[in-house]
């Protein structure tokens, strides 16, 4: 900023400032960032290692041992306080969530989010993400802070946890109205799995929050997990041009201001 502001003014005190500038060489910091960013050779050939490269050197830093730095890290992107087994998330973060490995997980040990306060959800019943108590309600790990537009996702893989009241045995569906800006969404699409199963793409851009999203459940897909785990997995969640980078920005990816299940 130093250096555009020098080279706009066009000064002596100005020039001097651009020349020290010049000089200065960037730290192993801010190199390793550059190296991995998604354009770069690296960011292409091994997008994720150096996606978890950028994590710990953004998330990590100020850290004064290791140890700390993978705390952090941990925290900020697989946030164990809202999932139910932390150690088998965090192996399935690591390795890319393969996804026949997590339906086993699903089938054997239930949803991988936990809810702070899980509650039913009733067919029928509209759940507005507005406020912190419906949020905790469903949303496990990978979500920002609910506002009265909704709420936004807020990492490579947002969840919830339906504890549906409903018979076993029956196909369901689920409904989603997206929150009024989630067309400024800077994400192209996401995916959106049921118990480990994908059923369909969002792509932003266009559209009403008003209509709803619609997906259809069949009974053994339902049956296959309780309560029925949904994971929302943005395409790009973690490059630059997810985020404005302003003051208090949060649009992560997908804006959500309701959800309901209904039996199909």
């Amino acid at each position: 900023a130093l250096e555009t502001v020098a080279a706009a003014l066009d000064a002596p005190w100005s020039q001097a400032i651009r020349a020290g500038l010049a000089r200065h060489r960037p730290s192993v910091h801010e190199r390793v960032l550059g190296y991995t960013e998604t354009g770069t050779i690296a960011g292409r050939t091994f997008p994720r290692l150096s996606e978890l490269v950028r994590s710990a050197l953004v998330h990590g830093r100020g850290a004064r041992d290791p140890l700390r730095r993978l705390r952090r890290v941990a925290q900020r992107r697989i946030e164990p306080g809202l999932c139910a087994h932390p150690l088998l998330s965090a192996v399935l973060a690591l390795f890319g969530r393969p996804r026949r490995v997590e339906v086993l997980a699903l089938r054997v040990s239930g949803p991988l989010g936990r809810p702070p306060a899980l509650r039913a959800v009733h067919p029928g019943q509209w759940l507005e993400l507005t406020t912190a108590g419906v949020v905790d309600r469903v949303a496990g790990p990978g979500w920002s802070w609910p506002t009265a537009d909704g709420v936004w996702t807020d990492g490579a893989d947002a969840r919830l946890a339906l504890d549906v009241a409903a018979p076993r045995g029956r196909p369901l569906a689920l409904e989603f109205r997206f929150g009024r800006d989630a067309s400024r969404s800077p994400n192209p699409c996401a995916l959106v799995l049921v118990n480990g199963r994908p059923l369909t793409e969002w792509r932003f851009g266009a559209g009403s929050r008003y209509t709803p999203q619609r997906l259809s459940i069949p009974a053994w897909l339902a049956d296959w997990c309780r309560p029925i785990d949904v994971a929302i997995r943005p395409v790009l969640p973690f490059t630059p041009e997810s985020r404005d980078r302003g003051p208090g920005d949060a649009r992560p990816s997908v804006q959500l201001y309701a959800l309901r299940l209904v039996e199909d």
